[in-house]
């Protein structure tokens, strides 16, 4: 049987650590959003009180650079 590559979407969402930033707010807590680095910044307005990007699995596998992808939108590859 063959078996899905680790890296695909469903997979790599599993790893995002988006729900334990100090910046994901309330609104988008109950919208359930996250992902943003794939996904792009949040519907909600969100403020800057830290940033956990760098710390997630996902940053690491995908090779991203910047953060606040919540707020800035998609990453950027290296």
């Amino acid at each position: 049987m063959l078996r899905p590559p680790k890296d695909t979407i469903g997979n790599l969402k599993v790893s995002c650590v988006c729900h334990n930033c100090p910046s994901y707010g309330e609104c988008a807590r109950n919208a359930k959003e996250t992902f943003f680095c794939f996904e792009g910044k949040a519907n909600c307005t969100l403020e800057r009180y830290g940033c956990v990007c760098m710390q997630c699995p996902v940053y690491k596998t995908k090779s991203l650079s910047g953060g606040y992808f919540c707020i800035g939108g998609k990453a950027k590859t290296k």
